[in-house]
């Protein structure tokens, strides 16, 4: 994580703006949020999108699904306010994908390689830095966090805490949404992606 997040400052410092908007989804916003901490020149706002990244129960509390060890029928209920209203196409969280009679072998490949890199990236601790929630203190841009309602991957509870362990954040819950407030909700989830967060 500590290398893709320098990755990513690294490559915001090639952008000739110095108010760039970063918008992060789930493991995404997980990067966006190491970003925003170590406030690199040009970030000038942050929209995190239910996003995982930190622990906020006891050892033995799961805050965040387990994306590896969860079957992948559970995982996709979990991840929409409908399954059954699933974007075609998609099968459930960003990283992941049902395999399927009607994938053809390229996407099995995409999908295993996601896989790999999540399991690089994520495995051990399960999809959070143990030390991020001690430095979301530091983020001091304007910054949106986002919410499906019907999130069963990680809470609506989850994320309030985490809109709360940043400065001045705002959180806005879209309901009839889960993990994908952008795909089920796409009109709500576009007004508050843009709505200018108080300062």
């Amino acid at each position: 994580m500590y290398d893709l997040v320098r990755l990513y400052a690294a490559l915001l410092d090639t952008i000739a703006s110095d108010d760039v908007t970063v918008v992060g989804f789930s493991f995404g916003g997980w990067i966006a949020a190491e970003l925003a901490v170590i406030r690199p020149r040009r970030l000038g706002r942050l929209v995190l999108v239910d996003p995982v990244g930190i622990k906020l129960g006891g050892r033995e509390d799961r805050d965040i699904v387990h994306f590896f060890n969860t079957e992948p029928g559970e995982l996709n209920r979990r991840s929409w306010h409908d399954p059954a209203r699933r974007p075609e196409g998609i099968y459930a969280l960003g990283w992941q994908a049902t395999i399927s009679d009607a994938m053809t072998d390229q996407e099995m490949i995409t999908l295993a390689r996601n896989w790999d890199s999540l399991c690089l990236f994520a495995w051990k601790p399960h999809m959070y830095n143990p030390q991020l929630k001690h430095w979301l203190h530091r983020i001091d841009v304007p910054t949106q966090v986002i919410w499906g309602e019907s999130d069963r991957i990680v809470t609506p509870d989850y994320g309030r805490a985490y809109a709360n362990l940043i400065p001045g954040a705002e959180f806005t819950m879209i309901p009839k949404a889960g993990h994908h407030p952008e795909l089920e909700q796409p009109d709500a989830f576009a007004n508050a992606a843009t709505k200018e967060p108080h300062r």
